[in-house]
């Protein structure tokens, strides 16, 4: 079934490993968090899609392009998510701390406008002070 969405907007799947059939699972018809990642990668969808509204001649935009391929990382989704797998023993510090740096697109950061990404870098530090503070404590 179409669906008449102009825009830009995110499409989660999942796939039925037995069958090979994908389902919808969630719809967000709204600009998604690593959307910066595709812009690092050499597609900036927003742009686009500002140029599309002002009716921009898009003819000469390629529908395939070509991308440069890039890790991308949240900083903080990945430290919570390195302490789970800490504790279960599925990665070591050292194994999580290489894995940084191959990483060349950030959630929340851009040279251009670091607000954002100083904030997310703040929150990581109160909540690593947190975790020293209650280790302090026990």
């Amino acid at each position: 079934m179409p669906i008449d969405n102009h825009g830009i907007f995110g499409i989660e799947w999942l796939e039925d490993k037995n069958t090979g059939i994908f389902y919808l699972i969630d719809f967000n018809a709204r600009p998604f968090t690593s959307i910066s990642h595709l812009q690092s990668c050499g597609l900036n969808l927003p742009h686009l899609a500002y140029q599309n509204l002002i009716a921009d001649d898009l003819s000469g935009i390629e529908t395939r392009p070509q991308l440069e391929r890039k890790y991308w990382v949240d900083l903080l989704l990945d430290l919570w998510s390195f302490q789970d797998k800490l504790a279960s023993r599925e990665i070591g510090k050292l194994e999580w701390i290489r894995s940084l740096p191959i990483c060349r697109s950030y959630a929340y950061w851009s040279w251009k406008d670091p607000k954002p990404g100083l904030y997310r870098f703040w929150m990581i530090g109160k909540l690593l002070i947190d975790r020293v503070l209650k280790q302090l404590k026990k």
